[in-house]
């Protein structure tokens, strides 16, 4: 695992617990830092590891843990598990500012010597205090991050729609002989990344802490995202001109897209919202169609 950096800034000496001032703020609520936490019943188990701090070749730290005891207790095992994943979060969410990063990883350290160094180490605490520190940073920095995201993904969405939206106009309208179908294909493709802003602004609602650093599980850029909805939703209206499907609900009936401009467009916004469920109902009817011609 590399040796430990030299300062007692950094690193509890072995065999030794964390401060006694430091575990008592957290074991009576308080938060790394200061930070208010939801008060615990505090269980005391000797720590499996010594935990430090090293410098990145980027001016960021990481967390360095050397084990000390040949059985590592479940909760502590666990606990080490949150705070990496934790602090890989962190390094993605503030590689661009480093007093943000520097404060919250300050927190973290603590809070993990609190539940895994010294011989009464306190895992149930500094899981309360690492789920403060968590809330703490979604509260200041899920508002921005969500917002951000949605600016970047609608500024590549209202692009794509001018672009589509344009290529329908000059078929529609422009003398040069392009079939009317072409022309509803474009606009029904249009509104797919309309539909697919939609989507996100209305799936997330609520956000977790691990949004802020992976705010989408398939970890597309919003571009990527928004192209590979619109050949989803062209393949779709494929498989309606050729008659493979068709959705009709009450009058509506979505082979009409052809002949009426608002059908095409509402069918768009309406294939980009369903943007999750679009590529498992598009590969069900290839499956079916392979099925068939064997």
């Amino acid at each position: 695992m590399g040796e430990p950096p030299n300062g007692p800034q950094d690193l509890a000496p072995d065999g030794q617990e964390t401060s006694p001032d430091v575990k008592g703020d957290l074991a009576a609520g308080g938060g790394p830092g200061g930070g208010a936490a939801t008060p615990a019943v505090e269980h005391q188990t000797r720590g499996a590891f010594v935990v430090a701090s090293r410098e990145r070749e980027d001016g960021l730290k990481d967390l360095l843990f050397i084990l000390r005891l040949a059985q590592v207790p479940h909760d502590q095992l666990t606990l080490k598990s949150d705070v990496e994943r934790t602090q890989s979060a962190l390094l993605v969410l503030y590689s661009r500012d480093l007093n943000k990063f520097s404060e919250a990883f300050a927190k973290l350290l603590s809070l993990t010597q609190v539940g895994l160094v010294g011989d009464k180490a306190s895992p149930t605490v500094a899981r309360e205090a690492l789920n403060s520190l968590q809330r703490e940073i979604l509260d200041r920095e899920g508002g921005q991050v969500k917002n951000g995201y949605l600016r970047k993904l609608g500024g590549w969405a209202a692009g794509l729609f001018a672009l589509l939206f344009t290529l329908y106009w000059i078929s529609t309208f422009a003398p040069i002989g392009v079939d009317p179908a072409n022309a509803a294909l474009c606009l029904l493709v249009s509104g797919s990344p309309i539909g697919a802003w939609l989507s996100f602004a209305s799936r997330k609602v609520q956000m977790t802490f691990f949004d802020l650093s992976q705010i989408e599980d398939d970890r597309l850029d919003p571009s990527i995202r928004l192209i590979f909805v619109a050949l989803l939703t062209l393949t779709f209206a494929l498989l309606l001109v050729s008659g493979a499907l068709n959705i009709e609900v009450g009058s509506f009936s979505a082979k009409n897209f052809l002949k009426d401009p608002y059908t095409a467009l509402l069918l768009g916004i309406l294939l980009g919202l369903a943007e999750k469920a679009l590529p498992a109902r598009i590969l069900d009817q290839a499956n079916a169609f392979l099925a068939k011609s064997v």
